[in-house]
């Protein structure tokens, strides 16, 4: 468990450290934030069960991980993405 515990500060700390890509235009930190989304949607259990009646549910914060790892991977796909630019220069002595 002690294992699992460090995984998760681990896991924890890369979101929170990488979390700022967007405003850092940083598409290394983007990659970091995303891998550290994936380490945390499988290490914090959708559900927990103590006893038979007793159930945690934690969908919300799996929610807002999967959709900010989603806007991340769109954030490394616009930037990776190559643009070619054609210039017209028809009129340029006229």
């Amino acid at each position: 468990m002690a294992d699992l515990s460090a995984a998760l500060e681990t896991a924890q700390q890369a979101y929170l450290d990488n979390s700022s890509y967007f405003a850092d235009g940083d598409v290394a930190k983007a990659k970091a934030f995303v891998t550290a989304c994936t380490q945390l949607e499988m290490l914090i259990p959708e559900r927990t069960r103590q006893g038979a009646r007793f159930e945690t549910a934690f969908g919300v914060n799996l929610t807002n991980i999967a959709q900010s790892k989603s806007n991340a991977e769109n954030y490394i796909r616009s930037k990776s993405a190559s643009s070619v630019r054609y210039s017209n220069f028809r009129d340029f002595r006229d």
